[in-house]
């Protein structure tokens, strides 16, 4: 427990580095993540001295072979996908950019592509981390903590059932995103474990971490508990998630706390009920 709290605390450290590299360079992009009570830790990252940045929530797909990704392509099927990485790197402008850098993103990239990462979710995070204008050091602690988030993920979604592999990008992203915002292996797990019996569209997994992240951080806690389980399972429209996170915002300005918010959500959408139901419960 207090080596997560560690790595928790050195992203934080990363993020704010981070957003003070881009500050001028570059807009300043947000990212937030949420949730209550706590379930479990974060991947320990395989070079236990660094961490990633606090990031948005994915927003820019990739094309779905690699092949739209720079000026410089990824071989849509040629080679393995070390190799295709290692390509994309060589003749890409970000892998230009992160020349210092690069021997490292090889050697991170290697053992996740190995364990079925999809080669799209590190190209894509690569590009975002480059239009933020992030120094090459930190883009590769960035991808130092998404490489050990995602051999995590690719561990428990190995035996292929879900998600399917055209959605499969957007969802190692956003579990990155949300790792670095906050959540834990419990609350991702929880999710994963309900979509894979379901049978959900990836979509509301990917929806629903990203709500949690907003809880999380309208509480200012880690964790995140059922949070991102319980909204995905609920009768709510993704269109409507960010309805709770806003019920959330109220109820944190109004003194309410993550676990007083956790029970009511737990016995209102949990249990099939109407934000409205939320609502009455939270300020009653």
């Amino acid at each position: 427990m207090a080596r997560f709290k560690s790595i928790r605390f050195r992203s934080v450290l990363l993020a704010a580095s981070i957003t003070l590299a881009v500050a001028s360079p570059v807009s300043a992009q947000g990212g937030g993540q949420g949730g209550g009570s706590s379930g479990g830790g974060r991947p320990a990252s395989s070079e236990p001295t660094e961490t990633g940045e606090r990031a948005q929530p994915p927003g820019s797909p990739s094309g779905a072979d690699g092949s739209a990704l720079g000026w410089g392509t990824v071989p849509s099927s040629a080679g393995d996908p070390e190799n295709r990485f290692s390509a994309w790197l060589d003749s890409s402008m970000e892998g230009s950019r992160l020349a210092s850098v690069r021997e490292r993103l090889r050697t991170l990239a290697g053992p996740a592509l190995r364990a079925g990462v999809p080669l799209d979710a590190f190209v894509s995070r690569v590009r975002e981390a480059v239009a933020k204008g992030a120094p090459p050091v930190l883009v590769a602690e960035a991808i130092e903590s998404d490489a050990a988030a995602w051999i995590w993920l690719a561990g428990i979604l190995a035996d292929g059932t879900w998600p399917p592999e055209n959605a499969a990008t957007d969802l190692y992203l956003a579990v990155a995103t949300a790792f670095r915002n906050g959540l834990d292996t419990g609350a991702v797990s929880g999710l994963v474990s309900w979509a894979r019996v379901s049978g959900s569209r990836t979509g509301k997994a990917v929806a629903a971490l990203a709500t949690a992240s907003a809880i999380s951080s309208e509480f200012g806690a880690s964790g995140a508990g059922d949070v991102a389980r319980i909204v995905a399972a609920s009768r709510l429209k993704i269109g409507r998630y960010d309805d709770v996170a806003a019920l959330a915002a109220r109820a944190a300005a109004s003194g309410i706390g993550a676990d007083r918010f956790d029970s009511a959500l737990a016995a209102t959408l949990g249990a099939g009920g109407s934000l409205a139901d939320l609502e009455r419960a939270l300020f009653r």
